[in-house]
């Protein structure tokens, strides 16, 4: 096994990306859907469904159940990942394309997020880990949870 680093694609190349897979699968690419993508690809915290909608609406006629829709299709083609977001009671989602980094640093107080650059040393980790233990087809999620630079310097409520 070898270690490959992480595709890094831009914003028109994620959407173009997810649009596509969507439509391969069948799936019309509405107003709503193109504009829910591009808010997705765009967001740099995980997005609930109710704050997706949100957006979506100042653009595109849509209402909350077609983005429940599309998110479970996004899921069911492997384009998002559901994230847990502390302190509230529905994840957030994060577009997750093939080839990107697996791994996510989460700030636990604004939910900023980043994929983790060191993707080519974890992976050599999992595959000692596969190794060792005599595990095939290993595969892993990690999630760190810390605070962000800009949090940090914001003083907690008394």
């Amino acid at each position: 096994m070898g270690t490959q680093k992480p595709i890094q694609r831009t914003f028109d190349e994620r959407c173009e990306y997810v649009s596509s897979v969507l439509q391969d699968a069948g799936n019309r690419l509405t107003k709503s859907r193109r504009e829910a993508i591009r808010v997705l690809c765009s967001a740099d915290a995980p997005m609930s469904i109710q704050d997706l909608h949100e957006e979506v609406v100042r653009t595109a006629s849509s209402d909350l159940s077609t983005q429940y829709r599309l998110m479970n299709e996004l899921q069911r083609l492997d384009l998002v990942k559901a994230v847990e977001m502390r302190g509230q009671p529905n994840p957030g989602y994060v577009v997750h394309l093939p080839g990107e980094s697996n791994d996510l640093l989460v700030c636990t107080k604004c939910g900023q997020y980043a994929w983790l650059e060191e993707a080519a040393e974890i992976r050599r980790l999992e595959e000692r880990i596969a190794k060792k233990m005599k595990f095939g087809k290993l595969s892993h999620e990690l999630r760190l949870n810390g605070v962000c630079e800009p949090c940090q310097e914001t003083p907690d409520p008394a």
